[in-house]
């Protein structure tokens, strides 16, 4: 009997296969060396797989089998695996098919996680259908003790192995002028550094003949009597006669403990390739050279921008270091765009752009006349406007005196406010106020007359106001006491004197 012992992988490397393994002779075999005879039918036999095991024998795993290799007989071998697969129910019996989780408790719950809303399972393991996952024929040899993987390269698919194939196998191994024909050189010509090389090739390189003695085929391995894990000398080249010597060309792995010479011709063309000693005298080395000082060397002029090699001197004296640099004369920097903020060095030019954008760049203004007379009351009076002379940003409204500050163009402004009054009723003196009214809340007073009593009368006023984009200027008038009533006339001296300007400074 022979103990068959091994065990079964999922994946090659944790022994998880569990299910069963079957036998059964491929032809009944009979045991002649027993008293009486005994007989073994075509029986199929089961043993059980569990987690890669087979049952224990002993104090080994295996399973016991009448050995056949002297009966030239196979047996089938066929391994099951077996699965099982949880099912979940709720404990009223109905049926879950969610996420669960086992929890510390020892029970099932439903969900990924344990929670207050987590409701108790139970579990239902049920095995699934047996798949084959290896079928094979294989002879059990004569041996004490066998491992199941060694019957697999066998792989004889009958129930009897041919005993003339049998024999001959035999005489081929065994007979050593055979084995010598199983295992024949192969001559592959000149040596191929691109070719693919198995055991006992032969190639010619270098004067001598080779042959290839490793066990992997390989590429790339040249020849050598160094190289002694791939190549043996099968016939050494002798030694040159006068006409000259070896006309291999140059390679650094084959030439290595050569003992041919090479020829001049080889040399020459390896050698002309290298520079001279009297070629590279003119030359220092890369690794600490040596310099001389040529003309060259000499400290050039300030201006000098050719390839000539300045000293550390030079480069000090004219060179200020990039760390707290001090520099002298009249410096020249680029001029930067005029929107630019960085950290680079502004020139005058620069600076006079900024300013001059910061003045007049997108720089707003309005000039706003009357040409009409209009009756004032007491209090702030709005004066209606009839005439625009300029208006950048058509931002004024003549009706009712007001200027709108346009979207991105906040900042000073100044202001300006002229009126002409003259009385056109009333005899009682009068005190005249110039004032704009900012967002319709604020009031900025431009010019103030007091105790007026005779007529006609100017009064101008000036604002500088700090005004941010949709800020509401109105330009109005105020008279007091009450009893008075005051026309406004645009005309002069021939001059229009009602009229309000405004202008943007700076941003």
């Amino acid at each position: 009997m022979v103990l068959i012992t091994g065990i079964f992988l999922d994946s090659g490397s944790v022994p998880i296969v569990s299910g069963s393994l079957t036998v059964k002779l491929d032809a009944p075999i009979i045991d002649t060396s027993t008293t009486p005879d005994s007989l073994y039918t075509q029986t199929e036999r089961s043993f059980p797989i569990v987690n890669g095991l087979l049952p224990t024998v002993g104090a080994t795993q295996g399973i016991t089998l009448p050995q056949t290799a002297t009966k030239n007989t196979t047996y089938s071998f066929t391994v099951y695996q077996t699965t099982t697969a949880p099912t979940y129910y709720f404990q009223d019996g109905r049926y879950y098919d969610g996420i669960s989780h086992l929890y510390t408790d020892g029970f099932y719950w439903s969900g990924v996680s344990h929670s207050t809303a987590s409701i108790r399972l139970d579990r239902v393991d049920t095995t699934a259908q047996s798949i084959v996952i290896a079928t094979f024929h294989a002879i059990v040899p004569n041996v004490a003790q066998v491992d199941f993987a060694q019957l697999l390269p066998v792989r004889v698919a009958t129930d009897k192995l041919p005993t003339t194939i049998q024999e001959l196998a035999g005489v081929l191994v065994n007979t050593p002028q055979y084995l010598a024909l199983l295992t024949q050189t192969k001559w592959q010509n000149t040596y191929n550094p691109l070719q693919l090389y198995a055991k006992y090739d032969q190639v010619f390189y270098a004067g001598s003949s080779w042959i290839f003695i490793n066990s992997v085929p390989t590429i790339g391995q040249t020849p050598s009597t160094i190289n002694t894990a791939y190549w043996n000398v099968l016939a050494s080249k002798g030694d040159p006669g006068g006409t000259g010597g070896q006309d291999t060309p140059f390679d650094p792995t084959g030439w290595d403990a050569q003992m041919w010479a090479p020829t001049a011709n080889v040399l020459r063309d390896y050698l002309i390739t290298l520079a001279t000693q009297a070629q590279l005298a003119i030359y220092a080395p890369k690794s600490t050279p040596q310099l001389t000082a040529p003309t060259l060397l000499a400290n050039p002029v300030n201006a000098d921008r050719s390839l000539a090699i300045p000293s550390t001197q030079w480069v000090g004296s004219n060179f200020a270091t990039i760390d707290s640099a001090t520099l002298t004369g009249n410096i020249a920097v680029p001029l930067q765009v005029t929107a630019d903020r960085s950290n680079r060095p502004s020139s005058t030019q620069w600076v006079d752009n900024y300013f001059v954008s910061k003045a007049f760049t997108n720089a707003p203004y309005f000039i706003a006349r009357k040409t009409s007379n209009q009756t004032l009351v007491s209090g702030a009076n709005t004066l209606v406007y009839d005439l625009k002379p300029a208006d950048t940003s058509n931002a004024f409204n003549l009706t009712t005196g007001t200027f709108t500050v346009p979207a991105g163009l906040g900042g000073v402004y100044e202001l300006n406010h002229a009126v002409y009054f003259e009385r056109s009723a009333g005899t009682t003196s009068f005190d005249l106020f110039l004032e704009i009214f900012l967002n319709s809340l604020t009031i900025h007073r431009l010019g103030h007359l007091s105790g007026i009593n005779f007529v006609p009368v100017i009064e101008t006023g000036t604002k500088m106001l700090v005004l941010s984009a949709g800020d509401t200027v109105q330009f109005r008038v105020a008279i007091s006491p009450t009893t008075n009533t005051i026309a406004s006339n645009n005309n002069y001296a021939n001059s229009v004197l009602t009229e309000c300007s405004g202008k943007r400074l700076l941003t």
